[in-house]
C-alpha cells in the first residue's frame, strides 16, 4: 500500500506553525512499514517537486501484535553546565498494533492506535507591564512630562499644551473602559519601569491517531486493499510560548483533525502487464479558538459601536507606542479562524514490461474543496495608542516625541489608531479540478545505461467560489468615478455589476512537463545520474499557495473601517468612551470600489475618509 506524500493535495501551509501537519498526525510510525523518498527526477505520475511514499503495514496468516511506550522525563534529563535547575519536559508515545487473518490467505486486517502528549514550560521572560502606579495615573517616575490633551490650544500661533501637575492624570479623567481593561493586570515583580513583569506559561500538545487496513488477495491476479486513517491534535493549554498571562497572552486553542482514506485494485492480467487503479479521499479540519469569546470584555467595559463577534466579545488586541511604552496585548495568533480541505483523487497507472522498455501511462484526476472562515465569528477591532496625544510640544509648536506616554494616552481613552473589520460573508469555499495524463518510457539502452524519457500533461482549472462570492479588477470597462478611464471592480456571478462568469481567470492548456532522465554505470559499484523535469502546481488567485483560499478577492464583502488621528498625532482618532463612529456597513456592489485613484467606497455614497471599506 502507497500513501502519496506529495502531490498536490490542497492542504493549506501551516499559519503560525510552519508546516502542514497532515499525514505526520493522522499516521503513526509505528503503522509504516516502508517509506521512500523521490526528489529530483521524480516518475511522471507525481506531480509537483519531489514526492515521499509510505508503505502501510499489512496483516498475514498468523496473528501478530506489539505494545510500546517511549517516555522522556524531566527527572530522566541531565542539568545543563550553567542551569541551575532542570527545564520542565514530559514526552511520552505509547501505543498498541496488531495485525492477522479474518480469512487465511484471503482477507487479513492490521490496525494501530498512537498516542503523544507533550509537556513543558517556556524559560522566564521579562515583559513590560504598566507599573500599579502608572495604572492610578500616576507617571511621576517616568521621564519626560504627561501633557493634557485637554489644554491644547493652536489658535494663537506655535501649538502649545500644558503638563498635567506632577505628571499625574487626575482619578476622574481616566477612562472607565480603559480602566475596566487594566483591572486584569497581574502585579509588577521588580520596581522597574520596564521589563518589570517575569513571565512563564505551562504549554504543550496531544495528539491521538489511528489506522485501519484490510487486504483482499481477490484472486491469483488481483488484490484489493482499503486502509482509513485519523489524528486529532489539540493544544493543552491556551499558551504557545511565554507571554503575558491571559486575558492578555498571544494564545489561543488549536484543534487539527487529519484523515484519509483510500481504496485501491491491483490487477496482473499477465505476467508483464499491472494496473493500478484507485480512489483516495483525504480531510484536514483546523478550527482556532479566541479562549478570551466568552469574557464578553469590551461588552462589559461599555465599549459602544462595535459588531457582534470578536469585536465585541473578545479582550482587545492593544499596541502600544512610543517611549516607555508596556507590551502589547494579545495578537493575530489570538484571533480566531477555521478551514476545511477536501481532497478526492481518482487514478489509474498501468506497468507494462516488454524486452528492454518499462512503460508507465496513466491518468489522475483530483476534486479539490477548501472552506475558509478567515474571521470565525465575522468581525474584528485592533487598537493602537500613541504617547503622541499625551506629548508637549517645542517653542516652534513640534511634538515632542521623547515625552508623553501612550499608556496615558490609554488610560484617557484617545484611541491613536484602529481597525474594525465586520465580515458580510463570513466563510467561503474554493473549488478546483484537476486532470493529469502521463507516459514514460524507461528504457535499458545498453547495459550501464539507463534513459528515463516521459511527458506529464495536466489541466488545472482555476479557483471558483461555491456561491460566487469573489470580486476582481477588470482594466477595460470604462470608470464613471474617474472621468471614464478604464478598470472598474467586477464580482463573479450573474447578478447586478457582475461578470456573468465564475471567474475571470483563462484555464491554462498547455501546461505539457517533461522528464529526462539519464543513468550510467561508472563502475559496478559507482552510478552517475541526471535528470530535468518541469513541474507546475495551482498558485495565487488559482489556488493552492500565495493567498489562493480566496481567489481573486473579497472587497466589497467585507467591511474595514480604517481610524486614525488626522493631524500626525496631535488629536487623537476618537475617544472610545463616545464609542467607536459610525462606519458604511458591506456589502459595496459597486464598480468604482478603490479602482483607479479613487478610495471611497461607492461613486455615489462616500463617507469619512477615516472610515474606508
Amino acid at each position: 500500500m502507497r500513501l502519496a506524500g506529495a502531490g498536490r493535495r490542497l492542504f493549506r501551509p501551516d499559519r503560525g506553525h510552519g508546516r502542514h501537519p497532515d499525514l505526520s498526525l493522522g499516521v503513526s510510525v509505528e503503522a509504516i512499514d516502508q517509506f521512500q523518498l523521490e526528489t529530483a527526477g521524480a516518475p511522471v505520475q507525481y506531480g509537483g517537486q519531489g514526492a515521499t511514499n509510505f508503505v502501510l503495514k499489512s496483516g498475514g496468516n498468523q496473528f501478530h501484535g506489539a505494545l510500546f511506550e517511549y517516555l522522556r522525563n524531566t527527572l530522566l534529563d541531565a542539568r545543563g553546565f550553567f542551569a541551575v535547575a532542570r527545564p520542565t519536559e514530559h514526552q511520552n508515545e505509547y501505543g498498541a498494533s496488531v495485525g492477522g487473518p479474518i480469512l487465511p490467505n484471503r482477507l487479513f486486517f492490521f490496525g494501530n492506535y498512537d498516542g503523544y502528549r507533550y509537556r513543558t514550560e517556556s524559560r522566564p521572560t521579562f515583559y513590560s507591564i504598566p507599573t500599579e502606579a502608572a495604572r492610578r495615573g500616576d507617571f511621576s517616575a517616568f521621564p519626560g512630562g504627561i501633557y493634557d490633551p485637554q489644554s491644547t490650544d493652536c489658535s494663537r500661533g506655535p501649538c502649545t499644551r500644558a503638563a498635567f501637575p506632577g505628571n499625574r492624570i487626575p482619578a476622574g479623567r481616566i477612562s472607565p473602559i480603559s480602566d475596566f481593561f487594566q483591572s486584569f493586570l497581574p502585579p509588577t515583580t521588580n520596581n522597574n519601569l520596564q521589563n518589570n513583569y517575569l513571565g512563564s506559561a505551562p504549554y504543550g500538545y496531544n495528539n491521538d491517531s489511528a489506522t485501519g487496513k484490510l487486504d483482499s488477495n481477490l484472486s491469483e491476479r488481483q488484490q484489493l486493499y482499503g486502509f482509513y486513517t485519523r489524528g486529532h491534535r489539540r493544544q493543552a493549554t491556551p499558551y504557545r510560548y511565554g507571554t503575558l498571562p491571559l486575558p492578555y497572552a498571544d494564545a489561543r486553542k488549536v484543534h487539527e483533525i487529519p484523515w484519509s482514506a483510500q481504496l485501491r485494485h491491483t490487477y496482473v492480467p499477465t505476467a508483464n502487464l499491472v494496473n493500478q487503479m484507485s480512489f483516495g479521499l483525504a480531510r484536514f479540519v483546523g478550527t482556532i479558538e479566541n479562549v478570551t469569546m466568552d469574557g464578553k470584555y469590551p461588552q462589559r467595559a461599555g465599549l459602544k459601536g462595535l459588531p457582534p463577534g470578536e469585536a465585541d466579545s473578545s479582550f482587545p488586541e492593544v499596541t502600544f507606542g512610543g517611549p516607555n511604552a508596556p507590551t502589547g496585548w494579545r495578537g493575530a495568533n489570538s484571533r480566531a479562524n477555521e478551514e476545511t480541505h477536501n481532497t478526492y483523487t481518482f487514478q489509474d497507472n498501468l506497468q507494462w514490461t516488454r524486452g528492454r522498455h518499462a512503460l508507465t501511462i496513466g491518468f489522475q484526476t483530483q476534486r479539490m474543496r477548501v472552506n475558509i472562515k478567515d474571521r470565525r465569528y465575522g468581525s474584528l477591532a485592533t487598537w493602537s495608542f500613541s504617547n503622541t496625544q499625551t506629548a508637549g510640544f517645542d517653542s516652534r509648536g513640534t511634538l515632542l516625541t521623547s515625552t508623553g506616554n501612550s499608556y496615558a494616552s490609554y488610560l484617557l481613552g484617545l484611541v491613536n489608531s484602529a481597525t474594525v473589520v465586520e465580515d458580510w460573508v463570513v466563510g467561503t469555499g474554493g473549488r478546483y479540478r484537476t486532470y493529469g495524463w502521463w507516459l514514460q518510457d524507461s528504457v535499458k539502452a545498453t547495459t550501464r545505461l539507463t534513459l528515463n524519457l516521459g511527458l506529464r500533461y495536466e489541466i488545472m482549472t482555476p479557483y471558483v467560489e461555491v456561491k460566487d462570492r469573489m470580486s476582481f479588477f477588470d482594466p477595460a470597462i470604462p470608470n464613471p468615478a474617474v472621468g471614464g478611464y478604464p478598470g472598474v471592480l467586477m464580482f463573479a456571478g450573474h447578478g447586478s455589476n457582475s461578470c456573468g462568469c465564475r471567474t475571470n481567470v483563462k484555464t491554462y492548456y498547455y501546461n505539457f512537463q517533461p522528464r529526462v532522465g539519464v543513468a550510467f554505470g561508472l563502475t559496478p559499484r559507482t552510478a552517475l545520474r541526471a535528470g530535468y523535469s518541469i513541474s507546475s502546481t495551482h498558485r495565487g488567485a488559482t489556488g493552492g499557495r500565495g493567498g489562493g483560499r480566496s481567489g481573486t478577492g473579497l472587497l466589497g464583502f467585507s467591511a474595514q473601517a480604517s481610524f486614525t488621528s488626522l493631524d500626525g498625532g496631535i488629536s487623537p482618532a476618537f475617544d472610545w468612551d463616545g464609542g467607536v463612529p459610525a462606519y458604511q456597513k458591506a456589502p459595496f456592489f459597486d464598480p468604482t470600489l478603490n479602482t483607479g485613484f479613487y478610495v471611497g467606497n461607492s461613486s455615489t455614497n462616500c463617507p469619512s475618509a477615516r472610515a474606508g471599506p
